[in-house]
């Protein structure tokens, strides 16, 4: 995913669902979904490490959000969601230079106390990973994927990708960068529901796709290897009935 679109689909959800908190979450070794309440319709994020950094946004009963949730360990929503449960999104950090995403979330403690954390994703392929800091509270060593540090990058050169963006959008850039000109995804509808739809066909290819070629091959195998089972017992049956007088 290029960085200006990151940020654009980011852009987009703090706009129009900022008021949802996170009703649940997982991380496995590959992925840190999270769930959003207040909806009729359940949806998630995906935040992809593996096989690609990728942002996705899925319903909660879609097969690739199910599977990569089979994958996350028991205990992580019990690491992740002291500090995430129940948080707002309140900010997203970025630039369109960089492929990276700071979500800023507010929580409130059990003791009434408003905190702040950030939610930093990686998206540079080769290099993914996601990494939890406290802004005004202390937060245990929390991450997946590559290590990186917990200030925002700084870029000081326009890659192709933003300049693209800008030969494309010209005087409608700022726009296009907050999420508010859905062409930035092909498709029908708003934003959010451009990006739901492009999520599910990317899950399907990277996800889906590869498992489902994976079972293909496990089912040729067992049918291969009874197929040499069954030649071996008819030719075990045939030199049983030669020796019969």
């Amino acid at each position: 995913m290029e960085a200006p679109l990151l940020l654009a689909l980011a852009r987009a959800w703090l706009r129009e669902r900022a008021e949802l908190p996170v009703d649940g979450l997982w991380a496995s070794g590959r992925a840190l979904g999270l769930r959003w309440a207040g909806r009729r319709l359940q949806e998630g994020w995906v935040l992809l490490l593996q096989p690609q950094p990728e942002f996705w946004l899925l319903g909660t009963d879609h097969p690739a959000w199910k599977r990569l949730q089979a994958e996350a360990p028991k205990d992580s929503a019990k690491l992740w969601g002291p500090w995430l449960q129940g948080a707002r999104l309140r900010a997203v950090e970025g630039d369109p230079r960089e492929r990276w995403l700071g979500f800023v979330f507010q929580r409130r403690a059990i003791t009434g106390r408003l905190e702040t954390l950030r939610l930093a994703f990686q998206a540079i392929p080769g290099r993914p990973g996601l990494r939890m800091d406290g802004l005004d509270v202390q937060v245990p060593r929390l991450g997946l994927g590559v290590p990186f540090p917990a200030t925002a990058p700084l870029p000081t050169e326009e890659p192709p990708p933003l300049r693209r963006w800008r030969e494309r959008w010209g005087e409608c850039l700022e726009a296009a960068l907050a999420g508010e000109e859905p062409e930035v995804l092909e498709g029908e509808g708003d934003l959010l529901t451009r990006h739901r739809a492009w999520s599910e066909g990317r899950a399907a290819t990277l996800i889906l796709a590869p498992a489902q070629a994976a079972a293909e091959r496990r089912r040729q195998t067992e049918s291969a290897r009874l197929d040499r089972l069954g030649q071996a017992l008819e030719r075990d049956r045939a030199k049983h009935a030669a020796q019969l007088p």
